[in-house]
């Protein structure tokens, strides 16, 4: 997580702010900023990567500096798109980290491609995430 640390150290003296202010305007608590910067082995939830990177103005992918599924392989787009929009507008993520954002949104692209779908199996992504996380 060391990306993360970098760059929300780095946006908030760019931008002239403190890490109070920048919890503010995100709307985080500001015990979690400054645990994110002060710490190389955080691990926050899906949310709250998401407020981080909306107030930044930047994808997920972005904050973190991860290619996630790069390299030879094409990616369906509508897929991720479809998965990922159904995990971020439902409350199947509250409380999961953005490790298992990552994770579940792969094992259930994998699952999606190998039935030759194009959108988000929901009745499989809550079976999953109630079988393998919610124990």
């Amino acid at each position: 997580m060391h990306a993360l640390k970098h760059k929300l150290t780095k946006y908030i003296e760019d931008n002239g702010l403190n890490p109070t202010s920048f919890s503010r305007k995100a709307s985080i608590s500001p015990g979690i900023i400054t645990h994110i910067m002060s710490s190389d082995s955080t691990n926050p939830t899906i949310e709250t990567a998401l407020k981080i990177a909306n107030l930044m103005d930047c994808s997920l992918d972005e904050l973190f500096d991860r290619e996630y599924l790069s390299g030879e392989f094409i990616i369906n787009q509508k897929l991720l798109n479809s998965i990922c929009n159904y995990l971020c507008s439902s409350d199947l993520m509250i409380g999961k980290t953005l490790n298992d954002f990552f994770n579940i949104t792969k094992y259930i692209y994998d699952y999606c491609q190998e039935n030759k779908s194009d959108k988000a199996d929901k009745n499989f992504i809550n079976w999953y995430i109630s079988k393998v996380y919610d124990k």
